[in-house]
């Protein structure tokens, strides 16, 4: 999934820029759509999951490089830092603390010694669990598609309606200012470290004590 994140990161930005909100949401919402009825194939062939972590991670870029325009668009300027703080914990922290822990408390139980030779057992708890977020993904998609409004009925404040410049002139300037590339690669190390520790927490942590 984050092997796709990245190089989407550019055609994300391209269509939040050019068409708005709302595109990038119906975009993000059909490719999760997408690729949660991949996974509900998952034990049907392993290859499905992959599919669908690969829809996954393309629908990514669309919702994360979102979070600064809902502030932009939606709210005052003085509100837009604190919205935007607020949006981001819930979607990184709050998103990958659940993500992370139930899968882990959800086979806590199981033991691969005690069941059959074709773990029976456990490809029906997979099953269970795929279907379970494969359905509150595709609701929230849903909704997000049926309910998601591109813009407020009037704009917040006069900034929200300024042209910005296209995304290949503002990348140019970013290149060559120091303290961005500095605060880029800070992040970037952050979030592999990050996601390296999500990665093990599981063979950190005993589950079942909590």
């Amino acid at each position: 999934m984050l092997l796709m994140v990245f190089p989407f990161t550019f055609p994300a930005n391209y269509v939040i820029d050019k068409y708005g909100l709302k595109a990038a949401m119906y975009i993000f919402s059909v490719f999760q759509i997408i690729g949660a009825c991949f996974r509900i194939l998952i034990n049907v062939n392993f290859i499905f999951s992959i599919i669908s972590a690969i829809f996954t991670g393309i629908s990514a870029p669309f919702l994360l490089n979102s979070l600064n325009k809902v502030s932009a668009v939606w709210f005052l300027p003085e509100d837009r830092g604190t919205i935007t703080t607020v949006l981001m914990f819930f979607q990184i922290n709050v998103g990958n603390a659940v993500g992370t822990m139930f899968p882990a408390l959800w086979f806590n139980w199981y033991d691969v010694n005690s069941d059959d030779s074709d773990y029976s057992q456990g490809k029906h708890l997979i099953f269970v669990l795929v279907i379970i977020q494969a359905g509150i993904a595709i609701l929230n998609s849903v909704l997000n598609l049926l309910l998601f409004k591109k813009e407020p009925p009037t704009p917040p404040s006069f900034t929200a309606q300024v042209e910005r410049e296209p995304m290949s002139e503002a990348l140019l300037i970013l290149v060559k200012k120091v303290p961005y590339l500095l605060l880029f690669f800070s992040i970037c190390s952050a979030m592999a470290g990050f996601n390296a520790l999500q990665s093990l927490v599981s063979y950190f942590v005993d589950f079942g004590s909590l």
